[in-house]
């Protein structure tokens, strides 16, 4: 098990991201789908933790977070907003994007309503496999934007995670590169 999650550290290292901490416009918090039921899942939970935390350091007094709805009534965006709100958020700091299903519409839906703002960065709040991916999405859409790989993910604690993710996100680079080169 030592080997498969090392070979897994490996694998998963060229999808992370560690900018060094600086001040942004916004702190934003990609979307994941919520439980069956429509609740908070563990996924969503991690992110809006990590951009509470970052909240916390000053990065930026403001918290966007992103994702529309598949199957529940309420959006991706509307739940995670409601577990910042009980965390202590407070409502003058979030912002909701309620649109998106994928990591670009997250970065093209999220770039849009920044713009209309007057906001030009972000530091973005998800898993590690993720954020390579989602910072050149949101770099593509004109936003600055910047990541640190949360070393407390559960992409580290859970091997059977850890594997489907980076499947799935090395599948999604391929897309992408795919679709810009027909």
């Amino acid at each position: 098990m030592f080997v498969l999650q090392r070979t897994l550290n490996a694998i998963g290292k060229p999808l992370e991201v560690n900018d060094s901490y600086q001040s942004v416009d916004a702190i934003v918090v990609l979307g994941a789908p919520c439980l069956p039921d429509g609740g908070l899942s563990q996924v969503q939970k991690e992110r809006v933790d990590f951009a509470i935390e970052l909240f916390e350091k000053d990065i930026s007094n403001l918290i966007i977070i992103s994702g529309g709805s598949n199957r529940h009534r309420q959006s991706e965006a509307a739940v995670m907003g409601e577990y910042a709100l009980a965390k202590g958020t407070h409502l003058d700091h979030l912002l909701l994007e309620e649109t998106s299903t994928t990591t670009r519409e997250n970065a093209r839906f999220t770039a849009e309503l920044m713009k209309s703002k007057g906001l030009h960065s972000a530091w973005l709040a998800t898993q590690p496999f993720h954020l390579k991916r989602a910072v050149s999405n949101f770099k593509e859409f004109g936003i600055e934007a910047y990541a640190s790989t949360n070393q407390d993910s559960m992409q580290y604690k859970n091997t059977r995670l850890s594997v489907k993710w980076m499947c799935r996100e090395y599948a999604a680079w391929a897309a992408e590169i795919l679709k810009i080169k027909s």
